[in-house]
């Protein structure tokens, strides 16, 4: 277990009653608590675990107070937690594999900082199964035709192995690969392939490189003494992360050349998995030729099961609190994942409306078996519980949203699969601006497709994995720009489902209704009956804001507002926004509420340690500040007397009683502005995390959420005349496409 470690560079003054000056590893702040207990803490704490500090303040604070008090010293940087042991005391079993005279080179120091079990020179490896913790291969005087056989094979040898090579100019550092979770040295290469080839106007062959040098014979005198010792400090550095789950590599997805005597690299490559690498078809295991499978037969099962609307603060589902509050817990537990869902406290609106973070640690050693980044994400609600749960799912839902490479990837030309797949040819003919990095949709052209589920007919249909994933990953059939849109988490599949949809269809109220430079109508707030909402948007204006909700619906007639929190006294923090959508119009109004006031926390990301005169520019750069926001002020802020004002009761909510009801209604509405509509899911879900996920992917004429505005539906030229606004039909150009506050 880890122990406590106070700063050595630590020092306090008292400056008040509970209150502090701490200088800590140079830097200076002001903490508010009994100083007392904080020296106590501290004096105790240097080299104790958390279970021991626990146990030595059991008989005063709970056991939740004193972790949360560490948090806070952590947080602050005045205590921290001892790191791993060093390379040199790791039992990793290390095996180098050499050609040329760099590792003659590298030798001495290498063994003199990594314990080596074992080293092979290339010409005696016949290819059989090495079994090591980790291989570092260590190169010159190689051909790229040795260099892609022989990641191929430590591909397959499914061990974690550094490259080191000479490059004729300096010393190569990475890939470092793991397979199954990182790209390898061939998706580098493929990358840059692909990149010849659009240069090139011409087909370029991987096999074509095979004859081609990477690396001369590294001569004597290349570099000196101190350099070799550096190169074998970097590669000790970077080992000795395996065995630290929050460790940060340097060569994972990247490599860096390094050509004199100082630790700073000359330049990085970093780069994606990419899935028409030949070697590990971007790390992934279950990568196949539609040719050898057969959608046609595959049993699904429906997910229109009944079930009573059991919860609907803020959303509907089909299950109670106290259901989802343990499916929650159960899935905090089960991952075992460094998950912490807290009370935002740099919100402006705290103790009126609650706001929750929830952050994920990075790891590499986990439960999962997954390389995972950190994610910091939000939930909001009317009350904490719902605030709380939306930020819990919120974070589950974009881990599951990644890529992993284990979920079932089929490459097949669309022409092959048009009868069995989305209708593509019509999705990319709405791609206005083809002129982009984005591949220019041809029927005969590869794409990578996973199955998913058709909503309305209940039978397997594919979606390109491009569409379905968020991810960096480079997928065969990448078309436009990715976004969010459509995942969601939730209780159960269906009330996943659900959200999915809903999210879709405000994010295409959203670009259509802003995209149009005409004022729609104002929300007459007083008209909803949520009393305890209307008391907390009061509460919001007693601080010196204004409430702006505007109509955002459109020709489906599913409602969606806009909700603005205006700051009457602060141009940079001037305008906060939030969308809600629901068949109920309480509950949209509700959630664009709640999501503007989840935008409005303003805690700084990264730690600025920059001292110099103030600056201004920032401002141009920020959505919320009143410098970005003048179309808005005059589409939606500013109310003038003649204003089409409506009554929330314009929108009737149906009588339904469960999640299929709506599901069902919902479909029904799609189908009123095209018949061919469809609702389409895949499934997300990651069994060791067990909170249901989904992608939902609805089918023309849906406006996708596009950032900027290159892909625009049919309906977002007629939306003026559809709704009664106005009989002006907008050019592509007419459209306001600029920055945009979300």
């Amino acid at each position: 277990m880890e122990r406590v470690n106070v700063m050595k560079n630590l020092s306090i003054k008292n400056i008040g009653e509970n209150k502090a000056l701490v200088s800590s590893n140079g830097e200076f702040k002001v903490i508010s608590c009994d100083i007392n207990i904080l020296l106590e803490f501290l004096q105790l704490a240097h080299g104790r675990t958390m279970n021991e500090i626990v146990e030595f303040f059991s008989d005063r604070f709970e056991e939740s107070e004193v972790i949360n008090f560490s948090k806070s010293l952590l947080e602050e940087n005045i205590i921290s937690f001892k790191p791993k042991n060093n390379m040199k005391e790791i039992s990793k079993k290390v095996i180098v594999l050499f050609k040329g005279n760099l590792y003659s080179q590298l030798k001495k120091e290498m063994y003199n900082n990594i314990k080596i079990d074992r080293e092979i020179e290339i010409s005696q490896y016949n290819n059989t199964k090495l079994e090591a913790d980790v291989i570092i291969v260590i190169l010159d005087g190689i051909s790229y035709g040795e260099m892609i056989d022989l990641n191929r094979e430590l591909y397959k040898n499914k061990k974690p192995y550094l490259f080191v090579y000479y490059n004729g100019e300096g010393v190569v550092c990475g890939p470092f690969v793991i397979p199954g979770k990182t790209a390898c040295y061939e998706c580098l290469l493929t990358h840059r392939i692909k990149k010849l080839e659009n240069n090139a106007n011409n087909k370029i062959e991987i096999d074509m490189f095979r004859e081609l040098v990477l690396s001369k014979m590294l001569e004597s005198d290349s570099f000196n003494k101190l350099f070799y010792s550096n190169i074998t400090r970097i590669i000790q550095h970077e080992l000795s992360k395996i065995d630290n789950e929050g460790a940060s590599f340097n060569f994972i997805n990247s490599d860096r050349i390094y050509n004199d005597n100082f630790l700073d690299f000359k330049f990085e490559r970093t780069f994606s998995p990419i899935s028409s690498c030949e070697c590990c078809h971007a790390h992934n295991s279950n990568y196949v030729q539609y040719k050898n499978i057969d959608i046609n037969n595959m049993l699904l099962n429906s997910i229109f099961n009944g079930g009573n609307i059991c919860y609907s603060v803020g959303g509907i589902r089909s299950i109670s609190a106290i259901q989802t509050k343990k499916i929650v817990d159960a899935a905090l537990e089960k991952s075992g994942l460094k998950i912490e869902i807290k009370l935002a406290d740099d919100n402006p609106f705290n103790g009126i409306i609650p706001v929750f973070d929830s952050y994920l640690e990075k790891s590499h050693i986990n439960k999962t078996s997954y390389l995972l980044y950190s994610q910091l994400s939000h939930g909001k609600g009317i009350n904490e519980q719902q605030a709380y749960f939306s930020a819990a799912f919120e974070i589950f839902e974009r881990i599951s949203a990644r890529y992993f490479g284990e979920k079932q990837i089929i490459s097949a030309k669309y022409q092959d699969v048009r009868d069995r797949a989305i209708n593509l040819k019509l999705m990319t003919d709405n791609i206005k601006n083809k002129n982009t990095d984005f591949d220019v949709f041809s029927e005969d052209m590869d794409v990578d497709w996973v199955i998913a589920t058709s909503l309305s007919e209940e039978t397997p249909i594919l979606i390109p994995a491009s569409m379905t994933f968020l991810t960096s990953t480079y997928f065969k059939g990448n078309f436009m720009p990715a976004s969010s849109t459509g995942l969601a988490a939730g209780g159960t599949l269906k009330d996943a489902i659900l959200q999915g949809i809903y999210e879709i269809l405000e994010h295409d109220a959203w670009m259509i209704g802003q995209a149009n430079t005409i004022k729609l109508p104002l929300v007459d707030i007083a008209t909803s009956k949520n009393e305890d909402l209307k008391r907390k948007i009061d509460k919001i204006e007693q601080l010196g804001y204004k409430v702006v909700v505007r109509d955002y619906t459109n020709d489906i007639g599913i409602p969606v507002f806009r909700a603005w929190i205006v700051s009457l006294d602060d141009y940079t923090a001037y305008a906060f926004n939030g969308f809600g959508a629901s068949y109920d119009p309480e509950i949209a109004l509700e959630r664009a509420i709640t999501e503007a006031v989840q935008s409005a926390n303003k805690k700084p990301m990264v730690k600025l340690k920059n001292f110099k005169k103030p600056s201004a520019g920032y401002m141009m750069d920020d959505p919320n500040s009143i410098y970005n926001l003048g179309y808005f002020i005059k589409k939606d802020i500013e109310m003038s007397p003649q204003e089409n004002i409506i009554s929330l009761g314009k929108y009737k909510k149906p009588p339904l009683n469960c999640v299929d009801e709506i599901l069902k209604y919902t479909l029904q509405k799609l189908k009123s502005i095209d018949s061919n509509v469809d609702i389409i899911y895949y499934d997300l879900t990651r069994e060791s995390l067990g909170i249901p996920v989904v992608r939902v992917v609805i089918t023309n004429p849906i406006q996708m959420l596009a950032s900027p505005l290159t892909i625009v539906s049919p309906r977002m030229y007629s939306f003026q005349k559809n709704m009664g606004y106005s009989d002006v039909k907008p050019r592509y150009e007419d459209f306001y496409m600029g920055i945009y506050p979300h």
